[in-house]
Protein backbone atom coordinates (compact mmCIF):
# COMPACT_ATOMS: atom_id res chain seq x y z
CA UNK A 1 0.00 0.00 0.00
CA UNK A 2 0.85 3.45 -0.57
CA UNK A 3 -0.02 6.84 0.88
CA UNK A 4 1.31 10.72 -0.60
CA UNK A 5 1.36 13.02 2.14
CA UNK A 6 0.77 16.81 0.82
CA UNK A 7 2.27 19.45 3.49
CA UNK A 8 4.23 22.48 3.08
CA UNK A 9 6.63 23.74 6.68
CA UNK A 10 4.66 26.54 7.95
CA UNK A 11 5.67 25.71 11.46
CA UNK A 12 4.49 23.56 13.80
CA UNK A 13 2.01 21.61 11.37
CA UNK A 14 4.90 19.18 9.92
CA UNK A 15 5.43 17.00 13.42
CA UNK A 16 2.23 15.45 13.08
CA UNK A 17 1.83 15.00 9.73
CA UNK A 18 5.63 13.29 9.66
CA UNK A 19 4.28 11.63 12.80
CA UNK A 20 1.34 9.72 10.71
CA UNK A 21 3.34 8.85 7.79
CA UNK A 22 6.09 7.43 9.98
CA UNK A 23 3.53 5.02 11.90
CA UNK A 24 2.41 3.91 7.86
CA UNK A 25 5.93 3.56 7.29
CA UNK A 26 6.52 1.34 9.69
CA UNK A 27 3.74 -0.93 8.91
CA UNK A 28 5.05 -1.72 5.86
CA UNK A 29 3.55 1.34 3.65
CA UNK A 30 5.20 3.16 1.23
CA UNK A 31 5.61 6.81 1.52
CA UNK A 32 5.80 9.98 -0.54
CA UNK A 33 6.00 13.30 1.27
CA UNK A 34 5.61 16.04 -1.50
CA UNK A 35 5.94 20.41 0.00
CA UNK A 36 9.39 19.59 1.97
CA UNK A 37 12.60 20.88 1.31
CA UNK A 38 15.27 18.25 0.27
CA UNK A 39 15.72 16.86 3.54
CA UNK A 40 13.54 17.62 5.65
CA UNK A 41 12.12 14.55 5.25
CA UNK A 42 13.14 10.93 5.32
CA UNK A 43 10.77 9.68 2.62
CA UNK A 44 10.15 9.89 -1.14
CA UNK A 45 10.07 13.99 -1.70
CA UNK A 46 8.45 14.64 -5.00
CA UNK A 47 9.12 17.67 -6.08
CA UNK A 48 6.33 20.50 -5.17
CA UNK A 49 7.33 23.71 -5.56
CA UNK A 50 4.01 25.74 -4.16
CA UNK A 51 5.02 24.07 -1.12
CA UNK A 52 8.37 24.73 -0.60
CA UNK A 53 8.11 28.18 -1.38
CA UNK A 54 5.56 28.40 1.57
CA UNK A 55 8.09 27.22 4.33
CA UNK A 56 9.11 29.82 6.81
CA UNK A 57 11.15 32.43 5.75
CA UNK A 58 13.68 34.81 7.77
CA UNK A 59 11.48 38.22 7.77
CA UNK A 60 7.25 37.96 7.33
CA UNK A 61 5.49 39.90 4.50
CA UNK A 62 4.62 40.28 1.29
CA UNK A 63 6.47 37.70 -0.09
CA UNK A 64 5.66 35.11 2.16
CA UNK A 65 2.10 35.95 1.87
CA UNK A 66 2.25 35.57 -1.62
CA UNK A 67 3.87 31.70 -1.16
CA UNK A 68 1.36 31.09 1.09
CA UNK A 69 -1.55 31.94 -1.14
CA UNK A 70 0.21 29.89 -4.14
CA UNK A 71 -0.04 26.40 -2.17
CA UNK A 72 -3.72 27.53 -0.90
CA UNK A 73 -4.74 29.31 -4.43
CA UNK A 74 -2.77 29.06 -7.33
CA UNK A 75 -4.09 27.07 -10.83
CA UNK A 76 -0.43 26.05 -11.44
CA UNK A 77 0.06 24.50 -7.74
CA UNK A 78 -3.04 22.94 -8.70
CA UNK A 79 -1.44 21.24 -11.86
CA UNK A 80 1.33 20.39 -10.10
CA UNK A 81 -0.10 18.52 -7.28
CA UNK A 82 -2.10 16.45 -10.39
CA UNK A 83 1.07 15.37 -12.08
CA UNK A 84 2.31 14.43 -8.78
CA UNK A 85 -0.71 12.46 -7.82
CA UNK A 86 -0.81 10.78 -11.36
CA UNK A 87 3.14 9.78 -11.08
CA UNK A 88 3.09 8.91 -7.51
CA UNK A 89 0.16 6.63 -8.21
CA UNK A 90 -0.98 6.14 -4.31
CA UNK A 91 -3.77 4.24 -2.57
CA UNK A 92 -4.78 7.14 -0.02
CA UNK A 93 -3.68 10.86 -0.21
CA UNK A 94 -3.26 12.64 3.31
CA UNK A 95 -3.32 16.31 3.33
CA UNK A 96 -2.61 18.91 5.85
CA UNK A 97 -5.55 20.76 5.97
CA UNK A 98 -4.73 24.23 5.35
CA UNK A 99 -3.30 23.40 1.69
CA UNK A 100 -6.57 23.89 -0.62
CA UNK A 101 -4.63 23.57 -3.78
CA UNK A 102 -3.65 19.72 -3.37
CA UNK A 103 -6.56 18.79 -1.55
CA UNK A 104 -8.48 20.22 -4.15
CA UNK A 105 -6.28 18.39 -6.94
CA UNK A 106 -6.65 14.48 -4.67
CA UNK A 107 -10.20 15.20 -4.63
CA UNK A 108 -10.26 15.33 -8.53
CA UNK A 109 -8.29 12.05 -8.39
CA UNK A 110 -10.90 9.75 -7.40
CA UNK A 111 -8.59 8.77 -4.66
CA UNK A 112 -9.45 8.33 -0.90
CA UNK A 113 -8.40 11.70 0.64
CA UNK A 114 -7.44 12.13 4.40
CA UNK A 115 -7.71 15.60 5.57
CA UNK A 116 -4.77 16.13 8.65
CA UNK A 117 -5.63 19.09 10.66
CA UNK A 118 -3.21 19.97 13.46
CA UNK A 119 -4.64 22.36 16.09
CA UNK A 120 -7.55 21.82 18.01
CA UNK A 121 -10.89 21.87 16.93
CA UNK A 122 -11.74 25.14 18.04
CA UNK A 123 -9.35 26.88 16.02
CA UNK A 124 -11.15 25.33 13.04
CA UNK A 125 -15.09 25.38 13.73
CA UNK A 126 -14.86 29.06 12.73
CA UNK A 127 -14.58 27.83 8.74
CA UNK A 128 -18.01 26.75 9.16
CA UNK A 129 -19.77 29.83 10.47
CA UNK A 130 -21.30 31.20 8.22
CA UNK A 131 -20.24 34.71 7.82
CA UNK A 132 -16.63 32.92 7.73
CA UNK A 133 -17.40 30.29 4.75
CA UNK A 134 -19.53 32.83 3.15
CA UNK A 135 -16.81 35.77 3.07
CA UNK A 136 -13.53 33.22 2.39
CA UNK A 137 -16.33 31.65 -0.71
CA UNK A 138 -15.88 35.86 -1.97
CA UNK A 139 -12.54 34.49 -3.00
CA UNK A 140 -13.01 31.03 -4.25
CA UNK A 141 -11.42 29.70 -0.75
CA UNK A 142 -14.03 26.85 1.09
CA UNK A 143 -11.72 25.02 3.34
CA UNK A 144 -14.75 23.79 5.04
CA UNK A 145 -16.56 22.75 1.44
CA UNK A 146 -13.57 20.98 -0.10
CA UNK A 147 -12.82 19.04 3.68
CA UNK A 148 -16.34 17.59 3.93
CA UNK A 149 -15.93 16.17 0.19
CA UNK A 150 -12.81 13.99 1.99
CA UNK A 151 -13.01 10.34 2.92
CA UNK A 152 -12.08 11.37 6.89
CA UNK A 153 -11.18 14.78 8.71
CA UNK A 154 -8.47 13.63 11.02
CA UNK A 155 -8.43 15.88 14.60
CA UNK A 156 -4.60 14.99 15.13
CA UNK A 157 -5.30 16.63 19.18
CA UNK A 158 -6.78 15.78 22.70
CA UNK A 159 -10.20 15.75 22.59
CA UNK A 160 -10.20 16.40 26.19
CA UNK A 161 -8.64 19.27 26.18
CA UNK A 162 -10.74 20.51 23.04
CA UNK A 163 -13.39 22.49 23.20
CA UNK A 164 -14.23 22.21 19.58
CA UNK A 165 -14.63 18.44 19.81
CA UNK A 166 -18.05 18.97 21.63
CA UNK A 167 -19.48 21.46 18.84
CA UNK A 168 -21.82 20.16 16.31
CA UNK A 169 -20.55 21.73 13.61
CA UNK A 170 -17.49 19.08 13.59
CA UNK A 171 -19.28 16.25 14.26
CA UNK A 172 -17.73 14.58 11.07
CA UNK A 173 -14.67 15.04 12.39
CA UNK A 174 -12.68 12.45 14.21
CA UNK A 175 -10.17 13.28 17.11
CA UNK A 176 -7.19 10.78 17.32
CA UNK A 177 -5.60 12.49 20.06
CA UNK A 178 -1.90 14.32 20.21
CA UNK A 179 1.24 13.12 17.88
CA UNK A 180 3.29 14.28 20.78
CA UNK A 181 5.24 11.80 22.79
CA UNK A 182 6.82 12.21 26.09
CA UNK A 183 9.19 10.40 29.19
CA UNK A 184 7.80 10.93 32.75
CA UNK A 185 9.57 14.04 34.35
CA UNK A 186 13.13 13.71 36.12
CA UNK A 187 13.04 13.32 39.28
CA UNK A 188 13.20 16.65 41.13
CA UNK A 189 15.20 16.84 44.68
CA UNK A 190 13.55 18.49 47.64
CA UNK A 191 14.08 22.34 46.74
CA UNK A 192 15.16 22.31 43.27
CA UNK A 193 15.61 25.34 41.97
CA UNK A 194 13.07 25.66 39.10
CA UNK A 195 14.03 24.96 35.08
CA UNK A 196 12.24 27.12 33.15
CA UNK A 197 12.34 26.47 29.00
CA UNK A 198 11.47 29.36 26.66
CA UNK A 199 10.53 28.73 22.88
CA UNK A 200 8.66 31.08 20.43
CA UNK A 201 7.85 30.74 17.18
CA UNK A 202 10.81 29.40 14.79
CA UNK A 203 9.68 31.95 12.14
CA UNK A 204 10.25 35.48 12.69
CA UNK A 205 7.06 37.34 13.62
CA UNK A 206 7.63 41.48 13.29
CA UNK A 207 8.67 42.17 17.07
CA UNK A 208 9.66 38.94 18.50
CA UNK A 209 13.07 39.60 19.20
CA UNK A 210 11.64 42.02 21.71
CA UNK A 211 9.43 39.41 22.94
CA UNK A 212 12.71 37.55 23.60
CA UNK A 213 14.53 40.11 25.59
CA UNK A 214 11.57 41.32 27.70
CA UNK A 215 11.60 37.61 28.93
CA UNK A 216 14.95 37.15 29.25
CA UNK A 217 14.83 40.05 31.50
CA UNK A 218 11.92 38.49 33.59
CA UNK A 219 14.04 35.68 33.87
CA UNK A 220 17.12 37.13 34.89
CA UNK A 221 15.71 38.75 37.90
CA UNK A 222 13.97 35.44 39.27
CA UNK A 223 15.47 32.21 41.18
CA UNK A 224 15.59 29.93 38.40
CA UNK A 225 17.54 28.60 35.57
CA UNK A 226 16.19 28.52 31.58
CA UNK A 227 16.81 27.95 28.88
CA UNK A 228 15.94 30.02 25.63
CA UNK A 229 15.80 28.11 22.10
CA UNK A 230 15.48 30.65 19.25
CA UNK A 231 15.48 28.01 16.39
CA UNK A 232 15.43 28.44 12.84
CA UNK A 233 14.44 32.52 13.21
CA UNK A 234 16.77 35.28 12.35
CA UNK A 235 17.47 38.07 14.27
CA UNK A 236 19.41 41.41 13.16
CA UNK A 237 21.44 41.75 16.16
CA UNK A 238 22.66 38.97 18.83
CA UNK A 239 19.84 37.87 21.59
CA UNK A 240 21.91 37.87 24.77
CA UNK A 241 21.66 35.79 27.44
CA UNK A 242 22.61 36.18 31.46
CA UNK A 243 23.45 34.42 34.25
CA UNK A 244 21.02 32.24 34.55
CA UNK A 245 19.50 32.32 31.22
CA UNK A 246 21.09 30.19 28.20
CA UNK A 247 20.47 31.36 24.81
CA UNK A 248 20.72 29.04 22.15
CA UNK A 249 19.25 28.39 18.16
CA UNK A 250 17.88 25.08 18.00
CA UNK A 251 17.97 22.20 20.77
CA UNK A 252 16.10 18.91 20.92
CA UNK A 253 13.18 19.90 23.12
CA UNK A 254 12.17 16.03 24.03
CA UNK A 255 15.76 15.99 26.00
CA UNK A 256 14.82 19.34 27.96
CA UNK A 257 11.43 18.96 28.90
CA UNK A 258 11.85 16.07 31.47
CA UNK A 259 13.75 18.43 33.60
CA UNK A 260 11.59 21.59 32.69
CA UNK A 261 9.41 22.99 34.97
CA UNK A 262 7.62 25.55 32.85
CA UNK A 263 7.34 26.29 29.21
CA UNK A 264 6.95 29.85 27.81
CA UNK A 265 6.00 29.48 24.25
CA UNK A 266 3.56 30.70 21.37
CA UNK A 267 0.88 28.89 22.20
CA UNK A 268 1.78 26.57 18.55
CA UNK A 269 0.07 23.15 19.49
CA UNK A 270 3.04 21.26 18.80
CA UNK A 271 5.44 22.62 21.10
CA UNK A 272 2.27 23.27 23.53
CA UNK A 273 1.18 19.54 23.31
CA UNK A 274 4.56 17.82 23.84
CA UNK A 275 4.81 20.28 27.03
CA UNK A 276 1.84 19.02 28.49
CA UNK A 277 2.27 15.58 27.40
CA UNK A 278 5.43 15.71 29.63
CA UNK A 279 3.06 17.49 32.17
CA UNK A 280 4.91 20.56 31.96
CA UNK A 281 2.23 24.12 32.65
CA UNK A 282 2.45 26.46 29.80
CA UNK A 283 2.85 30.46 30.04
CA UNK A 284 1.84 31.30 26.39
CA UNK A 285 2.61 34.78 24.68
CA UNK A 286 0.81 34.51 21.31
CA UNK A 287 3.03 35.97 18.71
CA UNK A 288 0.71 35.03 15.56
CA UNK A 289 -2.24 36.92 16.05
CA UNK A 290 -3.98 34.96 13.27
CA UNK A 291 -3.29 31.65 14.12
CA UNK A 292 -4.65 29.54 16.73
CA UNK A 293 -1.74 30.43 19.51
CA UNK A 294 -4.37 32.79 21.96
CA UNK A 295 -7.14 30.36 21.61
CA UNK A 296 -4.54 27.47 23.18
CA UNK A 297 -3.15 30.10 25.77
CA UNK A 298 -6.87 30.68 26.52
CA UNK A 299 -7.68 26.84 26.43
CA UNK A 300 -4.82 26.18 29.08
CA UNK A 301 -6.17 28.94 31.34
CA UNK A 302 -9.73 27.65 31.57
CA UNK A 303 -8.80 24.05 32.03
CA UNK A 304 -5.87 25.27 34.49
CA UNK A 305 -2.48 24.35 32.97
CA UNK A 306 -1.15 27.77 32.26
CA UNK A 307 -1.93 31.20 31.15
CA UNK A 308 -1.55 33.43 28.46
CA UNK A 309 -0.69 36.77 28.29
CA UNK A 310 -0.13 39.44 25.48
CA UNK A 311 3.34 39.61 23.83
CA UNK A 312 4.28 42.72 24.46
CA UNK A 313 3.82 42.08 28.31
CA UNK A 314 6.48 44.15 30.45
CA UNK A 315 9.33 41.97 32.55
CA UNK A 316 7.85 42.80 35.38
CA UNK A 317 4.13 41.63 34.61
CA UNK A 318 6.03 38.28 32.90
CA UNK A 319 8.09 37.83 36.59
CA UNK A 320 5.03 38.00 37.84
CA UNK A 321 3.03 35.16 35.77
CA UNK A 322 6.36 33.05 36.19
CA UNK A 323 6.23 33.34 39.66
CA UNK A 324 2.77 32.32 39.87
CA UNK A 325 2.69 29.70 37.80
CA UNK A 326 5.81 28.05 39.14
CA UNK A 327 4.75 28.19 42.93
CA UNK A 328 1.25 26.90 42.48
CA UNK A 329 1.04 23.73 43.39
CA UNK A 330 -2.57 23.04 41.79
CA UNK A 331 -1.53 24.07 38.60
CA UNK A 332 1.37 21.52 38.71
CA UNK A 333 -0.53 18.74 40.12
CA UNK A 334 -3.31 19.45 37.55
CA UNK A 335 -0.06 19.19 34.80
CA UNK A 336 1.17 16.51 35.74
CA UNK A 337 -2.40 14.60 36.46
CA UNK A 338 -2.91 15.38 32.25
CA UNK A 339 0.86 14.44 31.61
CA UNK A 340 -0.03 10.96 32.92
CA UNK A 341 -3.26 10.76 30.59
CA UNK A 342 -1.85 11.77 27.64
CA UNK A 343 1.14 9.60 27.98
CA UNK A 344 -0.97 6.80 28.53
CA UNK A 345 -3.10 6.99 25.61
CA UNK A 346 -2.33 5.15 22.60
CA UNK A 347 -0.66 7.82 19.66
CA UNK A 348 -2.68 9.83 17.93
CA UNK A 349 -0.26 9.16 14.91
CA UNK A 350 -0.94 5.29 15.35
CA UNK A 351 -5.24 5.87 15.44
CA UNK A 352 -4.80 8.07 12.52
CA UNK A 353 -2.85 5.35 10.74
CA UNK A 354 -5.52 3.54 11.59
CA UNK A 355 -8.21 5.08 10.47
CA UNK A 356 -5.91 5.40 6.72
CA UNK A 357 -5.52 1.69 6.85
CA UNK A 358 -9.38 1.53 7.02
CA UNK A 359 -9.88 3.92 4.29
CA UNK A 360 -7.83 2.11 1.43
CA UNK A 361 -8.50 -0.97 2.70
CA UNK A 362 -12.47 -0.10 1.79
CA UNK A 363 -11.24 0.68 -1.56
CA UNK A 364 -9.38 -2.73 -2.27
CA UNK A 365 -11.56 -5.06 -4.60
CA UNK A 366 -11.10 -7.83 -2.70
CA UNK A 367 -11.67 -6.19 1.24
CA UNK A 368 -14.41 -7.38 3.40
Amino acid sequence: MKALFFTADLGGNVPPVLAVAQELAGRGWDIDVAGLAAGESAFVQPHFPAGIAAGPVSRMGITRIASIARVTASRNARNDAAAIIASSRPDVIAVDCLLLTPLRAALASGIPVVVLAHTVGQYWSRLYHPFTDTSLDLFGVSLSRYWDQAAARLMLTDAELDPGSRNPVLSHCTWTGSTEQASPPSPRAPGHRPRVLVSLSTTDWPGMQPIYRRVIEALSHLPVDAVVTTGNAAFTDALNGTGNVEVHGWLDHAALMPQADLLIGHGGHSTTFKALTHGIPVLVLPVNPVSDEAGIGDVLKARGLGMRLRPWARPRRLAAAITALLTDSAVHENAASHGRRLRSLRSGAAVAADHIVRIAASRQPNSA
